[in-house]
């Protein structure tokens, strides 16, 4: 995997699920980690910084005030389809750019960033208009204006957010190539996190359950998520740059090739 001792990463939503266990995993290698939030992290990390990713001010200040050198980013922050639509986009992909845009430049050589996306996001190709029309305003103001006079609902805006992150990952994975910086999207399937419940309430249970069913009958531990996301960021990882990796178990190539499994008991893991 690479020697992660003593390297430095940025990681938001620190505070729980995905992120958490990124932070931890990262602490256990024996790299620093900056853990970036609005809830204080009930981890020990070497810095943690509260920001709300909505504001660029706050970004902006998050920035100024980051230790360097600076090694890797991992952007882990999402809210789910209970918040409104326009505060989906807001933080899922407007704060997500302004961050990543900001803190590129500033990586060492062979540098990474993982954009934790997600498999609502997969079918980017069948928006890929309209969400070019979105990266291509600098705004996020502006572009949150566009967003709202799509009409979408709070569903639909969370797979446009995660569609725009994957595509925003891939758009932008050749900025730091002739200095080793990679970008590339970790794409989860659903994963037990504090925010699982948001999206049993609001989306289609029954697509949720067939993907359950294709995983193997559980959902991901956020430890299953992070492990590939630290390869990722890792040096072992250099020659991969510009992906986006679907990490759900297997679920959708069963759903795809229609081999749903029958199982009566759950896979372990974790």
């Amino acid at each position: 995997m690479g020697d992660l001792n003593g390297c430095h990463y940025v990681v938001t939503g620190i505070s729980s699920g995905i992120g958490k266990a990124v932070g931890t995993a990262l602490l256990g290698e024996g790299a620093k980690v900056t853990g970036v939030d609005i809830n204080q992290p009930d981890i020990q990390v070497n810095s943690f910084v509260r920001c709300d990713l909505r504001s660029k001010i706050e970004v902006e200040g998050l920035i100024a005030g980051l230790n360097r050198p600076i090694h890797g980013l991992c952007n882990a922050a999402g809210v789910p389809t209970s918040r409104s639509p326009r505060e989906i986009m807001e933080i899922n992909f407007f704060g997500l750019r302004t961050l990543t845009d900001l803190l590129l430049p500033l990586l060492e050589d062979g540098g990474s960033v993982v954009n934790v996306a997600s498999c609502a996001g997969t079918d980017w190709q069948d928006r890929s208009n309209v969400i070019r029309k979105l990266l291509a305003i600098a705004e996020p103001e502006e572009g949150l204006e566009f967003f709202d006079s799509l009409g979408f609902q709070a569903v639909d805006a969370y797979c446009l957010s995660k569609e725009c992150a994957t595509f925003y990952s891939l758009d932008i994975s050749s900025t730091g190539v002739e200095r080793g910086v990679r970008v590339n999207a970790v794409s989860p399937g659903a994963t037990y996190t504090p925010i699982l419940e948001d999206f049993y309430a609001t989306m289609d249970r029954e697509r949720l359950g067939q993907l359950r069913v294709a995983a193997g009958g559980r959902e991901a531990y956020p430890s299953e998520i992070a492990a590939p996301i630290i390869f990722l960021l890792s040096p072992g990882a250099s020659w991969i740059n510009g992906v986006n990796l679907i990490v759900d178990g297997g679920a959708e190539a069963a759903i795809l090739l229609g081999k749903l499994p029958n199982r009566s008991e759950p896979v372990s893991g974790g």
